[in-house]
């Protein structure tokens, strides 16, 4: 996988965590006001903010309101780990991205234009969901761009 600075509404075309989030089988839905409930607790310090500050594991997120607390200290704090996004993935009609759904959150949340990424999957899968950008940072920093996907040769 290479790394690259996408559009966060591009990727938000294929994966919204706000709109659809990708935790299933939860207690209590994770909305963007139960986040916004969640970064209120945290400024007026109703919430232990170290709680949220770093990923819990699957069986620690008890319900909806742990991942909204982490999206919300997400949001408030930042996060300078790239996401991961499988293109391949789309193609299946599978949840994209494997890794980052709470940056990818706070980053909606926030209004940020571009987070980092990682993309993986075939060549043809990211040239048709991220465009010839993307695809070719991709492919022209690991050496194996197949010009006749683009139509063109060099």
């Amino acid at each position: 996988m290479s790394m690259i600075l996408l559009p966060v509404q591009h990727i938000a075309r294929h994966a919204h965590p706000l709109r659809d989030p990708p935790w299933p089988d939860l207690r209590v839905c994770v909305d963007e006001q139960l986040i916004r409930q969640a970064y209120c607790d945290l400024i007026s310090g109703r919430a232990d903010p170290n709680a949220f500050s770093r990923p819990l594991s699957d069986q620690q997120y008890l319900d909806g309101r742990c991942h909204a607390g982490r999206v919300a200290w997400l949001a408030m704090n930042g996060c300078p780990d790239t996401i991961s996004i499988d293109a391949t993935d789309i193609t299946r009609g599978l949840w994209p991205v494997s890794d980052g759904n709470h940056r990818l959150a706070a980053a909606l949340l926030r209004g940020d234009t571009h987070i980092e990424a990682e993309i993986g999957g075939f060549e043809s899968d990211i040239l048709a969901h991220f465009g010839d950008k993307a695809a070719r940072a991709v492919f022209d920093a690991e050496a194996c761009t197949d010009d006749a996907i683009y139509g063109m040769t060099c």
